[in-house]
């Protein structure tokens, strides 16, 4: 079928019958397709073609898009990170304020199991001063004579003897931590009963002319004895954690930790004397030795 033979507006056909003759080749072009898949060949011929025209004129606005979103999301991962990063730093304040809450609340529940245990407690204090001076520390409390707080009396915290109150006013009074360097107490060795006296020695404390004799072991712990009247007896103070013995002295080299927390504890109970007339400022070993070579060179 030539394209003269097509020419049905030159032959003089009318519209109707243009329209007439066009749709029944449609209509026959469309059985053809449905019965033998022309259309579905001819497509996969033109598509073979045609796909990498399409590929190449999309290629550009495609890459365009792809950047455009990556840039956009590096933004968003941006800014998401800086949130997140806000928000870790925020959570991790809140659970530092929670674990100190916690151990707050822990050592108040000590501190009331500890007053339940004592028959006489004076005063239940906090902490509210350390001082400024680090080789002479001087704790303040915030109670004082109103409350019924006097000098002398042993200041403890939920695991034992922290310190001695030393000078009291209305309202607060200061402590002596029992690290202090003028620091000495009378104390027993819990299991043997072994007396002999714990000094103060800024930083730690430590035990000296224990002779090589007394039953003394790693880990025994030490109490006050009670014999001064100052501290109430039994009140746990040191745990010894280092023993040993030297070639050419009778005593231990001895050391000791504090079982109670001078340094850190916020809450203190104030527990009475026993005989509030035998107060003293704590003193250092050379004080004593030099006040006791003079009674005995007068005696």
């Amino acid at each position: 079928m030539s394209q003269e033979s097509l020419d049905f507006a030159g032959r003089g056909f009318k519209p109707v019958t243009q329209w007439f003759i066009y749709s029944m080749l449609a209509f026959l072009l469309l059985i053809a397709d449905v019965r033998f898949e022309w259309g579905n060949r001819i497509r996969s011929s033109m598509l073979r073609w045609v796909s990498p025209i399409q590929t190449s004129v999309s290629l550009p606005t495609g890459t365009f898009k792809q950047l455009r979103w990556f840039w956009t999301r590096q933004d968003v991962l941006v800014k998401q990170n800086q949130e997140l990063i806000k928000q870790q730093a925020f959570s991790q304040a809140r659970i530092q304020e929670n674990q100190a809450l916690i151990a707050e609340n822990q050592e108040l529940k000590n501190l009331l199991d500890l007053k339940n245990a004592h028959a006489k407690v004076v005063a239940a204090a906090e902490v509210v001063s350390m001082g400024s001076d680090p080789f002479s520390i001087r704790v303040t409390l915030n109670k004082g004579t109103d409350d019924g707080v006097q000098t002398g009396q042993a200041v403890v915290d939920a695991d034992g003897l922290i310190g001695q109150i030393t000078s009291v006013n209305s309202h607060q009074s200061l402590m002596t931590p029992v690290n202090h360097q003028k620091f000495v107490l009378p104390v027993k060795v819990e299991r043997t009963g072994f007396r002999t006296l714990i000094y103060g020695e800024t930083t730690h404390l430590s035990l000296r002319y224990v002779p090589t004799d007394a039953d003394l072991r790693l880990g025994d712990v030490l109490i006050t004895s009670g014999i001064d009247d100052n501290y109430p007896a039994g009140i746990p103070v040191a745990r010894v954690v280092h023993l040993e013995t030297a070639d050419d002295l009778p005593y231990y080299r001895v050391q000791v930790v504090t079982l109670g927390h001078p340094d850190s504890a916020r809450y203190v109970l104030v527990l009475p004397q026993t005989n509030p007339q035998s107060f003293r400022q704590p003193e250092n070993a050379e004080t004593t030795s030099q006040s006791k070579s003079k009674s005995k060179g007068k005696s």
